[in-house]
C-alpha cells in the first residue's frame, strides 16, 4: 500500500474554513499591530525619506535640528491628553516623523566636508598635488579578462586602492588633511599592502559622471562611498614607503584568509576552464571572473540574483553551519552562538555588497534571537538591518543593488504567503490527483517535490513583484519567467553551494575527498552554465523596454500596496487588481511602441574618446551599429555600448558596419555580440586584408 495523502493539507472544506475564520477574527487597529510586530518599520520609512528629501533639495542642517525641537515640545504638550490607543498612534507618526530629520541631518553630515578635507583643496581640473596617508585596502589589479581586447592594450596592467589621507604638502610645508582617495597606479604594485603609510606625488581630479546614457556613473557611485577625490599617480618612483605600522599586520589578516578561502576553493579545481570560475562567484561573489556572455545570459533570464549573494546563499550556509552544530551535539543556544561566528568569518570573505550585508544581518539577528530566545519579527528585522546600513553608509539608498535586495525581501514578506495560498489551493481542489498520485511507488516524494516546488515558486513570483519597478527603473527590463527559471535551477544551485562549502571544510582535513569534490563540483557548474545558457537562447517573454519614467514605477508600487492592504473579499480590491494591472502593461507597452515605431531616424553618436560608435534607429524599429571600438576607453563594449542599448530596450540589431580594420573602430564588438543578437555584420575589402597581417582582426573575423 502506498503512503496516504495528508488530507488536513488538501481538504477544501478545511481551507474555507480557516478563511472564514480568519475574516470574522477580530481585527486590532493598525496602530497596535505595528506596534507589536513591527515598530522599526517605522523608523526606517522616515529615515527614507529624510535621506531622499536632503538629496532632492540640500537641506541646511539647522532646518532639520529645528524641525526635531519642534517635534519634541509637540510631544511634551501633547501626550499628556491623549488616551491609551491614541497614544499608539501618536508614538508611531512621532517616530516617523522624528525619522526625517534624522535622516536629512545624517546626510547633510555625510556630505559635508571637514575644515581640512582633501576635498576642497581640488578644483574641477586635474591638479599637481603631495599627499600622504594609510592605505585602506589592499592594492587590486586591474582585470582585464572581461574584455576580449584587453590583451592588445598598450599600457601595463595598473593597480588600484583606497587611501586615507592624513597629510597634504603646502607652501608652509605639510600640514593635515583629512578624506578618503581612490588612488590609481599604472603599473602592478607588490611592496604595498593594506595598512602601510606611504607618501605619493600625483594628479588629482573629481569622480567622472557618465559620459552616455545607461553608462555606470562613477560619480555617483563614488561620492555614495563617501569618496570625492581620484588620484592617479604616474609611477612606483611617485611613492615613499614608510616603516609599517605594527598594526598593520592585523589588517592584513582578512585579507590573508579571504586569499586563503579562494587558494582552498581552486584547490584540485579547473579541470572544466569554461566554468571554473562559477563556484566563486555563487560561494564568494566573485562576479568579475565570469564572461561577458556568461553574464549575460543571467541577467536575460533573470537570474542575476544567483550570482549575487543574496539571503539565499547566507540560507544555505546557515543550514549548513546549524546541521554541524548539531551533528556535534550542540544545544540550541551554542548552536545558535556558533552559526554567528561562523557567519562573520564569511563577511569577512566575501565583497561587502548591499544584497550580502543585509543578508549576513539578518542572519545574525536571527541567531542572536535564538540565544536571547526571543521570537524574531522579519519585518522588524530587516527594517534594523536597514536603518543600520543606512546609517553607515547613507548613500547606499540610492543604489540599484541596495533597492533591489529590500525590495525583494520586502515582497517575499508581504506576497508570499497569500501566493502560496493560491497556488497550493488547486491541490486542494482535487483530492482525487492526489490520492492517485501518492498510490505510485515514490508517492510521498513526489508530493513532497511538488509542494516544495510550488513554494519556491511562490517566493519567486513575491521576490519579481517587489523588484520588478525596480529592475525596469535601472535596467529597463522586464523578465516574467524568472521566478519559474528559479524553481527550475534551483537543485544545481543548491548542490552547487553545498559542495562548495563542504569543499573548504575538506581540502585542509582530507584533500583526497576535496580532490574528487571538485571534478563534481566542475561538472555542476557546467550543467548550470548549460542550462542558463539555453533558457536564454530561448528568449521567452523577456521584455526589453527600456527605461521608463519615474511616475510609471511609483504607480506600480502604488497598486501592488493597494492590492495588499485592500480588504479581502472585496469587489474594489478585486477591481483595482485587474484595473491596475491592465493600466501598468498599458503604460509599459506605450513607452516600448513608442521607441519602435518612431517616425523619424534617430542617430547617437556616443561618447567613446579615441574611436568611433554610432546607433541608427530607423522609422520602422531598425537598429543599425556603425563601427564600435575605442583604444582610449576600456572595454568600449561592455561599459558604454552594451549599457546604452538596456537603457534604450534594444534587444537586437539587425545590422553592424564595420568601416575598417583599425582596432579603435571593432574592439568592443564582441561584448555587444555576447549581449544581443545580431543578424548580419558587415565589413569591406580592406578589413578582409587588413586580417592577413593584424592578429587582433583576423581574432574579430574568427568571433564572427
Amino acid at each position: 500500500m502506498g503512503k496516504q495523502p495528508p488530507t488536513a493539507q488538501i481538504d477544501p472544506i478545511r481551507l474555507q474554513i480557516e478563511e472564514l475564520q480568519k475574516e470574522l477574527r477580530p481585527r486590532r487597529p493598525l496602530a497596535e499591530r505595528i506596534m507589536e510586530s513591527c515598530p522599526l518599520m517605522t523608523a526606517a520609512c522616515g529615515l527614507i525619506g529624510g535621506l531622499i528629501l536632503q538629496r532632492q533639495f540640500n537641506i541646511s542642517f539647522l532646518f532639520w535640528a529645528s524641525v526635531l525641537s519642534i517635534l519634541c515640545l509637540t510631544v511634551l504638550c501633547v501626550s499628556g491628553f491623549l488616551n491609551k490607543r491614541q497614544k499608539a498612534v501618536f508614538l508611531l507618526w512621532f517616530i516617523f516623523l522624528a525619522a526625517i530629520p534624522f535622516g536629512g541631518a545624517r546626510l547633510r553630515l555625510f556630505q559635508s566636508p571637514r575644515p581640512n578635507d582633501i576635498r576642497k583643496r581640488i578644483s574641477n581640473f586635474p591638479s599637481l598635488a603631495s599627499l600622504g596617508g594609510k592605505i585602506l585596502t589592499e592594492p587590486r589589479l586591474e582585470d582585464r579578462s572581461q574584455w576580449v581586447f584587453g590583451r592588445t592594450q598598450w599600457t601595463q596592467r595598473g593597480a588600484s586602492f583606497l587611501l586615507q589621507i592624513d597629510e597634504a604638502l603646502t607652501s608652509d610645508g605639510w600640514e593635515p588633511a583629512c578624506g578618503i582617495v581612490y588612488a590609481t597606479i599604472s603599473e602592478p604594485v607588490k611592496s604595498l599592502h593594506g595598512g602601510d603609510r606611504i607618501r605619493f606625488h600625483g594628479i588629482l581630479n573629481r569622480p567622472r559622471p557618465a559620459d552616455n546614457p545607461g553608462m555606470f556613473d562613477g560619480k555617483k557611485y563614488f561620492e555614495n562611498q563617501g569618496i570625492f577625490c581620484m588620484a592617479n599617480i604616474p609611477a612606483l618612483e611617485s611613492i615613499v614607503l614608510h616603516k609599517p605600522d605594527t598594526r598593520s599586520r592585523w589588517l592584513r589578516l582578512p585579507e590573508r584568509f579571504r586569499g586563503w578561502v579562494f587558494e582552498k576553493l581552486d584547490a584540485f579545481g579547473g579541470e572544466l576552464k569554461e566554468c571554473s570560475d562559477l563556484p566563486e562567484t555563487l560561494l564568494l561573489g566573485q562576479r568579475s571572473n565570469l564572461d561577458m556572455k556568461t553574464r549575460a545570459a543571467f541577467q536575460k533570464t533573470g537570474l542575476a540574483h544567483y550570482i549575487s549573494l543574496s539571503g539565499m546563499h547566507v540560507g544555505i550556509l546557515s543550514g549548513i553551519f546549524w546541521w554541524l552544530g548539531r551533528a556535534a551535539g550542540l544545544e540550541k543556544r551554542k548552536r545558535a552562538a556558533l552559526c554567528i561566528l561562523l557567519i562573520g568569518l564569511y563577511a569577512v570573505v566575501v565583497p561587502p555588497r548591499a544584497p550580502t550585508m543585509r543578508a549576513v544581518f539578518l542572519a545574525e539577528f536571527v541567531f542572536l534571537s535564538i540565544m536571547i530566545r526571543r521570537r524574531p519579527q522579519p519585518m522588524n528585522t530587516l527594517a534594523l538591518t536597514a536603518l543600520i546600513l543606512l546609517l553607515i553608509r547613507p548613500c547606499e539608498l540610492f543604489q540599484a543593488g541596495w533597492q533591489l535586495s529590500y525590495s525583494t525581501v520586502l515582497g517575499i514578506l508581504l506576497f508570499y504567503e497569500p501566493l502560496q495560498g493560491k497556488l497550493l489551493r488547486p491541490l486542494s481542489m482535487y483530492p482525487q490527483a492526489v490520492d492517485l498520485l501518492f498510490r505510485l511507488p515514490a508517492g510521498g516524494v513526489l508530493w513532497s517535490i511538488l509542494q516544495s516546488s510550488l513554494k519556491l515558486l511562490a517566493v519567486g513570483l513575491s521576490a519579481w513583484l517587489g523588484g520588478a519597478g525596480i529592475m525596469l527603473w535601472h535596467f529597463g527590463i522586464l523578465t516574467p519567467l524568472s521566478a519559474v527559471w528559479t524553481v527550475f535551477v534551483f537543485p544545481l544551485v543548491f548542490l552547487i553551494l553545498l559542495s562548495g562549502f563542504l569543499k573548504l571544510l575538506l581540502v585542509p582535513l582530507l584533500p583526497t575527498l576535496a580532490a574528487i569534490s571538485s571534478v563534481w563540483l566542475d561538472l555542476l557548474s557546467d550543467l548550470f552554465i548549460r542550462i542558463v545558457t539555453a533558457v536564454a537562447d530561448l528568449d521567452l517573454l523577456v521584455f526589453r523596454i527600456g527605461r521608463m519614467g519615474l511616475w510609471v514605477i511609483l504607480l506600480y508600487y502604488l497598486w501592488l500596496l493597494g492590492v495588499y492592504f485592500l480588504p479581502q473579499r472585496k469587489k474594489v480590491r478585486s477591481f483595482w487588481a485587474v484595473a491596475g494591472a491592465i493600466g501598468i502593461i498599458f503604460a509599459f507597452s506605450a513607452g516600448r511602441l513608442h521607441r519602435a515605431f518612431v517616425k523619424e531616424l534617430t542617430l547617437t553618436c556616443l561618447s567613446v574618446g579615441h574611436g568611433l560608435a554610432v546607433l541608427a534607429e530607423m522609422p520602422k524599429g531598425e537598429t543599425l551599429l556603425f563601427d564600435c571600438g575605442s583604444i582610449s576607453v576600456k572595454n568600449p563594449g561592455g561599459r558604454i555600448l552594451v549599457p546604452f542599448l538596456q537603457h534604450r530596450g534594444i534587444g537586437s540589431l539587425d545590422t553592424v558596419i564595420l568601416s575598417h580594420g583599425d582596432l579603435d573602430h571593432y574592439n568592443g564588438l564582441p561584448e555587444v555580440l555576447a549581449s544581443v543578437p545580431v543578424h548580419s555584420i558587415y565589413v569591406n575589402p580592406g578589413f578582409l586584408r587588413r586580417a592577413e597581417i593584424s592578429p587582433s582582426a583576423r581574432q574579430m573575423l574568427s568571433i564572427f
